[in-house]
């Protein structure tokens, strides 16, 4: 009620205790208290800090201080962050001034204690080159040798044992006559791939309930954090409460400009205060005078936001998404811009895609669409649909095709059950859909990115 005011709504407090019911059903409460409090910490300490991803989805996150974003006034889809179907953790990824991280860090170790938190490691390993000279070492070869043997690697000598072609080191062979140097190159072919050295994960953190030592092996770092000795990937696998705590550059700039606004023109200034409407703002996105600006300094984004004619947070969050491969792929770009644009009216496949695409002028622009089509149209469920959103944003485009079947027969199912597509609907339809195995935007990152 702190940020909804005492007019908080019967949809918003039955959507609030829906994500409570799902939160608690998981376990997840613990995760949501911890990052709460590293947000109201930076706050408290005015440490610039964002959120990324779909906890931007999440009324809770938004009503606990996490989030800025009110996934309600942006119809931002809670299942996208968390499911009842979903097995695997949600993540919840913040963004910190990039020089104040280390701030934060101290925080969650002094908070929860030394011998509960570590960072993540990252495990680096062989590549061709490093692989070549750990192997020419091995074998006593001169750093001339060395060289040599590097340089005559091609660049399909791929350090991915399912993409390598034998072909390759055969070729690399038949350039060496002195027999020493050819069992250097077999055996550096032989340890591609393979572990080399411990790295430091740009911002994984776990956080764990007893001493570290009875969950993962770890190490300390020079700085003198604790680092586990598991990946990401396997932290996550033994069930270890993880965050991602990031540094990100735009937040110390926007940090450093407050405090030159404050020093020279307004010491009352604050960025957050500024409305998110501001008129003199939308007219400078509206014409791409972004230089600068996170998101949107290049010149395609630029270009975005003039086609666009962008002026507020939904018109960023839009642009953002645009200006990714998905729509473009889809043969909708130009329709979409005009759309956008008021120069021609949106139109519908089916009228039952109305409610989902109105927002996007009949575009697919979101993952968030594609979940509500895959549940709503398709009557997948909503492992399914997940699984549907993952394949298009892994690139995985050989699982979509096993879901072809399903998703055309579920969306021609007679009504009142179904949609009532007809065969050709459902086909054009998967069709849009599939465009986004090149990618899909999570529009809850859009917004909260277009946010900051």
């Amino acid at each position: 009620r702190g940020r909804a005011g005492e007019g908080l709504s019967s949809a918003a407090e039955s959507r609030l205790r829906h994500e409570l019911s799902l939160i608690a059903q998981h376990g997840y409460a613990p995760l949501f208290l911890i990052v709460a409090d590293l947000v109201a910490f930076a706050r408290r300490q005015q440490i610039p800090v964002s959120t990324r991803g779909s906890v931007a989805n999440s009324l809770v996150a938004y009503c606990i201080g996490i989030t800025t974003v009110d996934p309600i006034a942006h119809d931002l889809l809670f299942e996208r962050f968390l499911n009842p179907e979903r097995t695997d953790p949600p993540d919840i990824d913040l963004d910190f001034c990039s020089i104040r991280r280390d701030e934060v860090l101290a925080y969650v170790r002094d908070r929860y204690g030394e011998e509960h938190v570590a960072l993540v490691a990252t495990i680096s390993t062989m590549r061709p080159k490093s692989a070549i000279r750990e192997t020419g070492k091995a074998h006593g070869l001169s750093e001339e040798e060395i060289k040599r043997l590097v340089g005559l690697l091609p660049d399909t000598w791929h350090p991915d044992p399912r993409r390598r072609v034998r072909s390759n080191l055969d070729e690399i062979l038949a350039k060496i006559a002195e027999a020493p140097l050819r069992a250097v190159v077999s055996d550096a072919y032989a340890i591609l791939g393979q572990p080399h050295h411990l790295s430091i994960h740009p911002g994984g953190l776990v956080i764990t309930p007893g001493p570290l030592t009875d969950y993962a092996p770890v190490q300390w770092t020079p700085k003198g954090f604790l680092v586990t000795q598991y990946d990401y990937s396997s932290a996550e696998a033994i069930g270890l409460l993880k965050i991602d705590l990031l540094g990100i550059r735009a937040l110390t700039v926007l940090d450093r400009a407050s405090v030159l606004v404050q020093q020279h023109f307004d010491a009352d200034f604050r960025v957050d205060a500024i409305p998110l409407d501001d008129a003199e703002t939308g007219a400078a996105i509206a014409v791409g005078d972004t230089c600068g600006v996170f998101q949107c300094e290049s010149s395609g984004a630029q270009r975005t936001l003039r086609q666009l004619q962008a002026h507020s947070v939904a018109d960023l969050a839009a642009a953002n998404a645009f200006f990714k491969p998905g729509p473009a792929t889809g043969g909708m770009a130009a329709a979409f811009i005009r759309r956008y644009r008021g120069e021609e009216p949106a139109a519908y496949l089916h009228p039952a895609l109305t409610p989902i695409l109105q927002s996007t002028q009949g575009v697919l622009l979101y993952q968030e669409q594609i979940l509500r089509v895959a549940r709503e149209i398709a009557g997948l469920s909503w492992a399914e649909a997940d699984h549907l959103r993952r394949g298009m944003s892994k690139f995985r485009a050989h699982e979509m095709e096993t879901m072809r079947a399903r998703f055309v027969a579920g969306c021609m199912r007679p009504a009142p059950q179904g949609a009532d597509f007809d065969q050709r609907q459902a086909e054009t339809l998967w069709e849009q859909i599939k465009a986004f195995a090149g990618y899909g935007f999570n529009q809850g990152h859009a917004t909260a990115y277009a946010d900051v």
